[in-house]
Order: structure tokens, then sequence, then C-alpha cells
């Protein structure tokens, strides 16, 4: 595996500079969104600014602990800085000030996006991201390969600085998320009177 479409000396300085900037901005105003993903270190966080949107992965990757079980195919997801370790990022001009994902069909028929940049890139070529069908759907084999399978390594600092800031921001709001106390739920009519006058008080009383 090698670096070959997103080798480019600006698509790396872009990156850098998006880092730089999320590095001296205060991340507590940027609208933030986070999903884990379906396996184990997988994660995306979503920035969306205006209609612009910076969506960025971290996932294992597919690979083989040795030679001789990459030799009889005995391979499987792992997670190990520096050597399996994977960023995926999308940078797009979206038509609305929503994310693409909130836009009716949009992830499918890829409409109503400019594509900034689209690219993975992975620490090492000790192994790949074995994508499903619904991934590769509408890429071209050229597409899959810059995005599961080429290191293009170049862009793999600067996609990793950018989500080390983004997940840092991610866990302290979600660690600074205020607890309440839950209700009994032996009357569950008071529980729901309960709601209704939190609901009136919140929405109606504020007005």
């Amino acid at each position: 595996m090698t670096s070959t479409v997103s080798n480019s000396t600006a698509e790396c300085q872009f990156l850098i500079e998006i880092a730089c900037l999320l590095q001296r901005s205060d991340l507590s105003k940027l609208d933030l969104h986070t999903i884990n993903g379906p396996r184990k270190h997988h994660r995306t966080h979503s920035v969306l600014i205006d209609n612009y949107e910076i969506s960025i992965s971290r996932t294992p990757v597919f690979g083989y602990d040795t030679m001789l079980h990459q030799l009889f195919h005995f391979g499987g997801w792992i997670f190990l800085g520096h050597r399996f370790e994977r960023y995926e990022i999308c940078i797009t001009e979206n038509m609305y000030n929503l994310r693409m994902a909130e836009v009716p069909y949009s992830n499918i028929l890829r409409t109503g996006c400019n594509v900034i940049m689209h690219h993975g890139t992975m620490a090492s070529d000790m192994g790949y991201y074995r994508a499903n069908s619904y991934q590769r759907r509408g890429l071209t084999s050229a597409q899959q390969y810059d995005l599961y399978r080429s290191t293009n390594y170049p862009l793999f600092e600067p996609c990793r600085d950018i989500f080390t800031l983004l997940d840092c921001e991610s866990s302290r709001r979600r660690l600074s998320l205020p607890q309440h106390e839950l209700s009994g739920v032996s009357d569950i009519n008071s529980v729901r009177n309960k709601m209704l006058l939190h609901v009136e008080n919140k929405l109606l009383k504020n007005k």
C-alpha cells in the first residue's frame, strides 16, 4: 500500500491549518456532534460551521499481528497507535446549514453538497479497512482504494491532531453534563405529570 491520491502538499497544509485554527479556538462554541461506531475505538466527530461540515472518524484497522498470520489470512480488527490506526476525513460545503446526515437521501444520492476533501489515512501499511457494501456504494475503484487501502500517510498526523482536539472537547462536554435524580416509576402518573410541568416551565414560561 502506498500514498497515491492525496499526497499533495496543498491538502496536507489545508488540514494543518484547520488543526491550528481549532487549537487556537474556543471549542466550547463549536456545533459538535459525536457518534460511536460499530467497533471499539471507532468514533466519529462532526463539526458544523455555518454550511461547512468537517466529519472525521477514527477506526481500527483490519490487520495481521505477524507475517505468519498474514500468510494464513488469520487477521482481525486491531487498534494500536501509530501501527493499526486509521482516520477518515470528509469536508463538505453543504447547501443548507445542516449536516449531510440530516438531509434526507444526501448520503445515498451525493446531492446538495460540494465535497472539498474526502480521504482515508493510516498509520502504516500493515492493514486496511474492511468496508461493507454500503460504504463502497457509488465509489469508483480508485476512490475505494484511496479511502480504505491507501496509507495516504502525509495526511495522518494532521488528521490525528484534528481528531484528538475534537475528541477531548467531546469528552469534556460529556463529563460536564448535569446529572438528574431519576423519579421512581412506581407511580407512572406522577412521573408523567412531573414531566408535563417541566416541559411547561421550560418551553412556555421562558417565552
